[in-house]
């Protein structure tokens, strides 16, 4: 029972981590702690202490709650939700075969996102 909720607690410390463009490095220097850590925290093999959990917690501008928060959902920052709510409009309309290439597309692009901290991303812009 306790494995389950470590590794939901590591799952929510990296959607918040992603949610705010960071990666694993990025999240590291805000609390002090090193690369392998954060990546044991998200994977549910590192125990902490309150006051690390009070760090990441203020680190990601997030409630301590809803790092034990067992729901699924993680909150868009406002401009992410203006483009979420831009981007359905737009698929709604499109056919189910065109809707699957997309989402195959966006999962192809965040596969390839994943871990890579902001100024990574942003360097590879305009290479493609």
């Amino acid at each position: 029972m306790a494995e389950a909720a470590e590794h939901a607690f590591g799952a929510k410390v990296r959607a918040y981590r992603t949610l705010r463009g960071w990666g694993q490095e990025d999240l590291a220097s805000q609390i002090g702690k090193s690369v392998p850590t954060i990546s044991r925290i998200e994977h549910g093999a590192q125990n902490l202490a309150l006051a690390e959990i009070c760090a990441l917690a203020a680190a990601l501008d997030v409630s301590i709650c809803a790092l034990f928060d067992d729901t699924d959902t993680i909150p868009l920052r406002p401009e992410a939700r203006e483009i979420m709510v831009a981007l359905m409009r737009v698929l709604h309309h499109l056919p189910l075969a065109l809707l699957k290439q997309f989402l195959a597309l966006a999962e192809g692009i965040a596969t390839t996102l994943q871990g890579q901290s902001p100024a990574e991303r942003e360097g590879g812009q305009g290479h493609g």
